[in-house]
């Protein structure tokens, strides 16, 4: 078994596990009765070899035994290993489960419901089959910081793989190529855009998948699941968005923030989404707003789509706000949320009139209304070219 590395540990921190086998002029490799497959992996010596890959789903907190058969002509062998899954709610750790009404993933850290019946789909309506599924696996992950990597050592920087070395130079452990150029893109894409904003929770990764227009590998269109998000194939900021898997319905997404959080700071604590802006055709941060409950000590806000969430903190007003004789906290509130933007890069100028875009997003950000941006528009003076996307509805009056 090359991966995990069970020589070093057999501690995971996940509920399935990626096993990657070499099997010298094996037939075929078997889990129960479940058979591997075929495909390419790393060696210890860092090479491209064909060998063995299965998942095993469901594992419980603690010890584990996973028993497989090796099979070459009709000679079988078995075997038999013991993973440990630590199941502690850190940076890292994964967890994959079929859509349901209600998920609850790392202690109640982020949770997840959606009406009954809800099910997964492809992100496209003028496909003939939607690949439809209910068994689909969503993955979710506790991301790092800066590069938002949640598997550090199957997608490492090169001043990690310089420290997995003996004495003399010989690699220890970790024998998957670096992803340093990715890594750097990624962290750019990541980076909070305002300068206004701080973390107040994890960085959380829920992903559904990706499905092609023309997928014809049912298994894959059932059974296949999300993806970590620098997956060699689908890396987060490349993919197309028509084949994003997404929900059939929308739900909200339930996120704990940071206890040393006063209850009176509600108003300046806010939800990013980092998904698929389909009027700049660019992935980038979102403020999706979010309502607080102060008790709990969480907020609550409505997604269509999956991608990276964070709870965030406004640290940063603006001169003209703070200065305000009599509205400062409405204004802090209805920017923190997301629900109007400053005019300028070092002022929020609250003294202009409303505009009818500004009016739109206060209703749709209160009634919590899904957009539609296929087809005609309302108005014959906003257009659709992206040349002219900005803040386009907010640039008319």
């Amino acid at each position: 078994i090359v991966y995990p590395n069970l020589e070093r540990t057999n501690v995971i921190n996940s509920n399935f596990l990626r096993i990657e086998m070499l099997a010298e002029s094996a037939d075929a490799v078997y889990f129960k009765k479940d058979p591997a497959r075929k495909g390419w992996i790393y060696n210890r010596q860092g090479n491209l070899v064909e060998g063995f890959i299965y998942e095993v789903s469901d594992l419980r907190a603690g010890t584990n035994r996973i028993k497989f058969s090796v099979v070459r002509g009709e000679q079988q062998i078995d075997g038999e290993i013991e993973i440990v899954n630590a199941n502690t709610s850190i940076e890292g750790a994964t967890y994959k489960s079929p859509i349901k009404s209600r998920m609850k993933i790392f202690d109640n850290l982020v949770e997840l419901e959606f009406p009954k019946g809800t099910m997964l789909r492809r992100n496209s309506d003028e496909t003939i089959n939607p690949y439809l599924s209910d068994k689909r696996p969503i993955l979710f992950g506790i991301a790092e910081d800066q590069y938002g990597r949640v598997d550090k050592y199957r997608y490492p920087l090169s001043t990690e793989l310089q420290k997995d070395r003996d004495e003399d130079g010989e690699i220890i452990d970790n024998f998957y190529p670096s992803i340093d150029s990715k890594a750097r893109i990624g962290k750019n894409y990541l980076a909070e855009p305002t300068g206004r904003f701080r973390p107040a929770s994890p960085l959380i990764w829920i992903d559904g998948g990706t499905l092609k227009e023309n997928a014809d590998d049912i298994n894959d269109i059932i059974y296949g699941s999300g993806k970590l998000p620098y997956d060699e194939s689908d890396i987060f900021y490349e993919r197309n968005e028509e084949d994003l898997v997404v929900p059939t319905n929308r739900g909200t997404i339930t996120l704990s923030y940071n206890s040393n959080i006063r209850a009176e700071a509600w108003p300046y604590i806010t939800i990013y989404h980092y998904r698929y802006n389909p009027e700049k055709h660019v992935y980038e941060w979102k403020n999706i707003g979010g309502v607080v409950d102060t008790k709990k000590q969480t907020i609550t806000a409505p997604i269509d789509t999956f991608g990276y969430f964070r709870v965030m903190y406004m640290n940063q007003s603006f001169d003209d706000v703070v200065g305000h004789n009599w509205a400062r906290i409405d204004l802090d509130t209805l920017y923190s949320k997301g629900i109007m933007v400053n005019k300028f890069s070092n002022q929020f100028v609250p003294e202009e009139n409303v505009t009818r875009g500004e009016f739109v997003t206060l209703l749709v950000k209160a009634f919590e209304l899904p957009l539609d941006y296929e087809g005609p528009g309302t108005f014959y003076d906003v257009f659709k070219n992206p040349r002219f996307i900005g803040n386009a509805l907010y640039e008319y009056k």
